[in-house]
């Protein structure tokens, strides 16, 4: 729809202002998309992966820097990040597992082509995450969204964890 706007606004534009004037708004319209082209591409490529997780994405924004020097690195926001719960839960203002309001990665931009081709660690200078809510829930059949939303048996975690506890002394309650 947005591009649909973009183009009736190109057309308008085009009627009232010289072509180069309209052609510029357009590109620039258009520049402005991009960030949610991104996160609809995010959102549909996760979905695809064997796990199908079910995201949406409000804005992936991309501050690329260019140079080689290693004190310049770029940054890559993501905006409004929602992880979704599974099928067979819930479908409420509280159905999540994630919700981040804004994750920001500081980062050096070619290094991510050395972790693609040849295994090499990507340089990251900070991670800021705000706005971070977590949420577990139970569906009827007793499963846990975390678990299902992974794939993962939910019984064996749960004694996995609880047996991790107990031999690091944590859950030393006689009930437990």
């Amino acid at each position: 729809t947005c591009v649909i706007l973009c183009l009736g606004g190109f057309v308008i534009a085009a009627a009232f202002v010289p072509l180069p004037w309209a052609l510029f708004l357009l590109c620039f319209s258009l520049l402005l998309q991009v960030d949610r082209a991104l996160a609809l591409l995010a959102c549909w490529a996760i979905a695809k992966t064997p796990k199908a997780f079910h995201w949406s994405i409000e804005l992936i924004r991309v501050r690329p820097n260019w140079s080689l020097r290693r004190l310049c690195w770029s940054e890559i926001t993501v905006i409004n990040w929602t992880w979704h719960n599974p099928p067979g839960f819930e479908d409420d203002e509280r159905s999540y597992i994630l919700e981040i309001d804004r994750l920001c990665v500081r980062l050096q931009l070619f290094s991510i082509l050395g972790a693609l081709g040849n295994r090499r660690a990507i340089q990251v200078k900070m991670v800021c995450v705000e706005g971070v809510r977590f949420n577990t829930q139970r569906n009827e059949e007793a499963l846990l969204n975390l678990w299902e939303a992974l794939h993962l048996d939910d019984g064996a975690n749960e004694a996995t964890i609880v047996h991790g506890a107990h031999q690091v002394g944590g859950l030393d309650h006689p009930h437990m």
